[in-house]
C-alpha cells in the first residue's frame, strides 16, 4: 500500500502524457481522459507489481 502511494506522482505524470497525447494526435475529448486514465493505471500496476509475481 505505501508503495503505491509513493509511486503514485509518476502514474499522475503517465496519465498526463497518455492525455496529451491522445489530444495531439486527435482521439477527441470524450477519449483522452479515458487514454489518460488507462496510462495511468498501467503504470502504477507495473510499478507496484511485486518481483515474486513475476515468476
Amino acid at each position: 500500500m505505501i508503495r503505491s502511494i509513493r509511486m503514485l506522482p509518476l502514474a499522475l505524470i503517465a496519465a498526463a502524457l497518455g492525455n496529451g497525447l491522445a489530444e495531439l494526435v486527435g482521439v477527441g475529448g470524450m477519449w483522452a481522459p479515458v487514454i489518460g486514465a488507462i496510462a495511468g493505471g498501467w503504470t502504477l500496476g507495473v510499478l507496484c507489481r511485486s518481483p515474486q509475481a513475476s515468476n
